[in-house]
């Protein structure tokens, strides 16, 4: 037994170089969403084999009709094209030139949902039974591409497959015989049987709203149904509306709108004093639907109106539960940190706490002012 492997030959290497280029190029018509991604699959064919070697005592080899080829590929979870490949192969000849190929090594196979290239290494042993019964197992390697079509999901055809196989015969050279490498070309087409999908198709939804418009207080139903969610998995949902009037929002602005025209004339000063106050309140509402509907100019606008108001002789900011809101400056530094104007925003919160030190809010607001502004730089 012998298990020395020679110098292959230059000319079979540019062979071997050409059929992975070959097998590329064919990958570049692969479709663009690929369902068909199996986890393991299983071949066995017809196989052809040339050995071109000789045995000993001078014997060529002769080519073997008569054979049959079978593999199996496990794809890598992490590489779905990449597979760990097991093939092995039987060729039988005349006056008992029986060969027997046992390899293993890696496929990758550019999967699509119709033809299918691919390419593979190998390494094993090779069992070569010589009509001057000087029967031999010997090293084995080489490589190989061909091209596979889906018939569906799980079979296919292997419309071609070609392998170079590199081994040697050492008695060849000891007896007579010329040299004891040997150059085969195994030819084979087939059944291909795949297993598993590692292919997930994508989750997708479609949603609904009946009546598509309603005025406040009207029910709606809104219907979602959806498909390609794994059954393992336990499906939320969440739904919000991007348009539509606030109408309930807009009828409480007019009303304050009412009551601030009617007390702003009263010679009382404290109830002019409260309409100004009262008068805020309305705008800061005005300016919080002008944000809702990105008419942002207007609201700022409004909210410049507020401080102006607030910031005028004879108007006090009290707390919440004296029903003034927010105070103005405050109201308006919250605002301009929804827009990204941070240092606008801190200017309005530094404004606040000039009128009302320690308040917590004022303070945080202006912390995060700064701290956003900070990061952006």
């Amino acid at each position: 037994m012998s298990s020395r492997i020679g110098v292959v030959p230059k000319r079979h290497l540019a062979t071997m170089f050409a059929l992975v280029l070959g097998v590329c190029l064919m990958g570049t018509f692969a479709a663009a969403q690929v369902t068909i991604q199996p986890k393991a699959e299983l071949y066995a064919g017809y196989a052809w084999l040339h050995p071109g070697g000789h045995y000993d005592l001078g014997i060529p080899t002769q080519d073997h009709a008569e054979g049959v080829d079978e593999s199996f590929v496990y794809y890598l979870p992490a590489a779905h094209n990449l597979g760990v490949m097991f093939d092995s192969s039987q060729h039988f000849g005349k006056t008992d030139q029986n060969i027997y190929y046992m390899l293993g090594g890696l496929q990758y196979k550019y999967h699509t949902d119709s033809f299918s290239p691919f390419f593979r290494v190998f390494v094993g042993a090779v069992r070569q039974d010589a009509p001057t019964y000087i029967d031999q197992w010997n090293a084995a390697l080489g490589a190989g591409g061909g091209i596979d079509y889906h018939l569906g999901h799980h079979i296919g055809i292997r419309v071609a497959q070609a392998d170079y196989i590199y081994s040697n015969y050492s008695q060849a050279a000891q007896f007579g015989g010329g040299s004891k490498q040997w150059n085969s070309v195994r030819l084979s087409a087939g059944l291909l049987y795949e297993i598993g999908n590692y292919y997930t198709p994508t989750p997708t939804a479609a949603c609904t709203a009946q009546p598509t418009e309603v005025t406040e207080g009207e029910p709606i139903t809104v219907t979602a149904n959806g498909s390609n969610f794994n059954p393992k998995h336990t499906v939320g949902y969440a739904w919000t509306t991007n348009g539509g009037k606030l109408d309930a929002a807009d009828t409480s602005l007019r009303d304050m709108r009412v009551i601030v025209a009617q007390i702003a004339i009263a010679e009382d000063l404290d109830v002019a004093v409260r309409a100004r106050i009262l008068d805020v309140q309305a705008k800061q509402l005005e300016a919080t639907l002008l944000l809702v509907r990105k008419q942002n100019d207007g609201a700022l606008k409004a909210l410049e109106e507020t401080v102006r108001i607030e910031d005028a002789p004879g108007v006090s900011w009290a707390p919440p539960d004296a029903g003034t809101g927010l105070p103005a400056h405050e109201f308006f530094g919250e605002s301009l940190l929804q827009l990204d104007r941070r240092a606008e925003a801190a200017r309005e919160f530094e404004a606040a706490l000039k009128k009302t030190p320690g308040r917590r809010r004022s303070i945080e607001g202006l912390a995060r002012a700064k701290a956003e502004a900070s990061r952006s730089r």
